[in-house]
């Protein structure tokens, strides 16, 4: 639950400042996750993804990821974590 506390914080922290400025910020926030070993970079792009959907419509779910074929590196990624993550999400950062 450690790890997907971090990624709340962290997701709600880029929402609440939308998408950073530079590419160099970017790679900046990638690094400090990467050292801080909470999540490996492909959780952090899954997890920028999912910001992006829950941004766009309101919400992620299963159906939004597989119309768009993304749901089994995302999977692959997160493993079973990924169901009660994207509960949260939702409900975090769409209130």
């Amino acid at each position: 639950m450690r790890c997907a506390n971090a990624l709340l914080l962290f997701v709600k922290q880029l929402i609440e400042n939308q998408t950073l400025a530079t590419k160099n910020q970017l790679n900046t926030e990638r690094e400090k996750t990467r050292r801080m070993g909470n999540l490996a970079m492909n959780q952090l792009v899954w997890s920028e993804r999912m910001r992006d959907y829950i941004s766009a419509s309101g919400s992620v779910d299963r159906e939004h990821l597989e119309a768009d074929n993304v749901l089994g590196p995302i999977y692959k990624a997160f493993g079973e974590k990924l169901w009660p993550l994207m509960e949260e999400l939702n409900l975090t950062l769409a209130a």
